[in-house]
This record gives structure tokens, C-alpha cells and sequence, in this order.
């Protein structure tokens, strides 16, 4: 029997950060999860950028108030609660790993 696990991940070569986010016994759901996952980071992504894009147009950096606003707004993906950067557009993939009822020796 397999678990397909729902992995996120965002940054590249040493800053490339990895969490797990579910696990399910059905391989559809599990590529659902990641399809859901992905088009609200891209939602996400997109409303952060226009919102430093904004502060970048006025010459300024973005206030303390922003700054949690923009944190609070990346934080909002229900099919990745644990969001781990909020800076990065996170991906999003799964892998199956079998079960056993007993020690797996090779």
C-alpha cells in the first residue's frame, strides 16, 4: 500500500526550504492538493508583488503595518497552512512512499 505526501517548497540551491503539508491514501487527491496549492500561491504571489511594486513606485519601503499585512496575506493558503516563506512563491509537488505492517529490509 502507498501514502502519496504533499511536499511545499520555495527558494533555490542552499536556501531552498522543504516542509510537508498531507498525506493521503488516494494519489487524485494528492494531485489535487498540489493543483490548489499552487493556483492560490500564485494568487498570493501576485497580490504581494503588486503590493511591493506599489511602495517600490512611491519611493519608499513598505511600513511596519504593510510589512504584517503582507505576512498575514501570504499566510492565507488553506492547502498550505504551515507556509514556510512568504517572500518566495512557493511550489508545490507529491511523492508516494509505500507502507508496511512490518520491518522493510532489502
Amino acid at each position: 500500500m502507498k501514502v502519496y505526501v504533499v511536499f511545499g517548497t520555495s527558494g533555490e540551491y542552499s536556501d531552498r526550504n522543504t516542509w510537508k503539508i498531507a498525506a493521503y491514501f488516494d494519489e487524485e487527491l494528492a494531485k489535487q492538493h498540489v493543483l490548489l496549492a499552487e493556483e492560490r500561491a500564485r494568487v498570493i504571489y501576485s497580490l504581494l508583488n503588486a503590493h511591493f511594486k506599489l511602495a517600490n513606485t512611491e519611493g519608499r519601503a513598505l511600513t511596519p503595518e504593510e510589512c504584517k499585512k503582507s505576512e498575514e496575506l501570504s499566510r492565507s493558503n488553506p492547502f498550505d497552512p504551515e507556509d514556510q516563506d512568504w517572500l518566495d512563491r512557493n511550489s508545490y509537488y507529491y511523492e508516494n512512499v509505500e507502507i508496511f505492517n512490518e520491518l522493510y529490509l532489502k
